[in-house]
């Protein structure tokens, strides 16, 4: 797994590199309090945004030189009452194959989440720039809060919400038969003959951290 620590306060890596403003205020204070310089937004995306993004692109490499093709699942969440436990993103069809896009809903309705695809969050910067490596299927994952966080005071909008351990060690075991689900409906064996990598799927999980940064002066 890839992970992205530097909170979408500093710079959040499923954007483009600009400066960013939030739009709800974050504990009463909007976060940042004025709009970034060029200067400091170039030092962000230098120290957050461009090494997360090097890494991730490094990490694709190394798999599909074993391997004839990658998923990756970028993890979010979301705290919207949107009728669903996780929204599938694909850029509205640009991101990932059909086929592809069809066995990851499948193996999150095989364990027991409803969904709902390209629902507000149809995919983010990381899937779409993807989107020209044909052999990456690149799919954005929004999960609830209220799947393993107290579902009362997500709906209240309290921060942070409180963290039942059942739940969180229920959505746990639950987000991995998900990744078996995946790994033994898409790893399909390939043609005799067929002189692409042996093994023909790799599976590259990715998600940026919620844990934003105190301001220093």
């Amino acid at each position: 797994m890839t992970t992205g620590t530097a909170g979408p306060y500093i710079l959040p890596a499923n954007t483009p590199k600009r400066p960013v403003v939030a739009a709800i205020p974050h504990a009463g204070q909007r976060v940042p309090a004025r709009r970034l310089a060029e200067d400091e937004v170039r030092a962000r995306v230098a120290a957050a945004h461009a090494p997360f993004h090097r890494m991730l692109d490094q990490e694709l490499d190394s798999a599909l030189r074993s391997h004839a093709s990658a998923l990756l699942l970028d993890l979010h969440s979301f705290g919207a009452p949107l009728g669903a436990d996780v929204i599938i993103g694909d850029g509205n069809g640009t991101t990932a194959r059909p086929e592809t896009v069809a066995a990851v809903v499948d193996a999150f309705a095989w364990a027991g989440f409803t969904t709902a695809t390209n629902l507000r969050f149809p995919g983010g910067w990381t899937v779409r720039h993807l989107a020209p490596r044909t052999e990456v299927d690149a799919i954005q994952v929004e999960i609830n809060q209220r799947v393993y966080l107290d579902p009362a005071e997500v709906d209240a909008r309290l921060w942070p919400p409180g963290r039942p351990a059942s739940a969180m060690t229920l959505a746990q075991a639950r987000l991995e038969t998900v990744i078996e689900r995946l790994t033994g409906r898409l790893a399909r064996p390939r043609p005799a003959g067929d002189a692409a990598p042996t093994r023909p799927l790799a599976i590259k999980v990715t998600q940026e951290r919620i844990a934003p940064r105190e301001e220093t002066s």
